[in-house]
């Protein structure tokens, strides 16, 4: 069992970039050998991403597996915070039913855009200091609250 798995480590990510408004970059830090001069079995790992959606009061969850240290999360939303975790596994711990080694949650935001302008908008003259505007929800629902401001 020494020579399969890594050694109970505190595992946590080396590094984190958000390099545009849509993707992070994750540098995953390499398992530690308990002891000796042996090469461990391909690491697995699991990252999971999660936000919570204001707007709505749900949470957007994915997860994603890889067995390369450097991994880039595509397709985010801009403006969000995520909260970022990770697993560092292998084949052996299912085999010797060892639990992964888990990583402290990280919350990251990814970079502002432009944010969307609401669609079809229409104003009803009530009034001449009273006006009713609607418009309809965003199609790509940001995590975080957005307001406008009607001037």
């Amino acid at each position: 069992m020494r020579c399969l798995t890594p050694d109970k480590n505190v595992y946590n990510f080396k590094n984190v970039t958000v390099t545009t408004s849509n993707r992070i970059i994750v540098n995953l830090p390499k398992p530690i050998v308990k002891s000796g001069k042996y090469n461990l079995p391909t690491t697995i790992y699991t990252i999971f991403v999660s936000c919570l959606n204001n707007n709505l009061n749900k949470s957007e969850k994915f997860n994603v597996q890889t067995y390369k240290r450097y991994y880039e999360i595509q397709n985010l939303i801009p403006f969000t915070e995520y909260k970022l975790k990770f697993t560092l596994s292998n084949f052996y711990f299912d085999q010797l039913s060892i639990n992964p080694f888990e990583s402290k949650v990280i919350p990251i935001k990814t970079n502002s855009s432009k944010l969307n302008a609401p669609e079809n908008i229409s104003v009803l003259g009530l009034t001449p200091p009273i006006a009713v505007v609607h418009w309809m929800p965003l199609k790509k629902v940001y995590c975080v609250a957005v307001t406008y401001e009607v001037h």
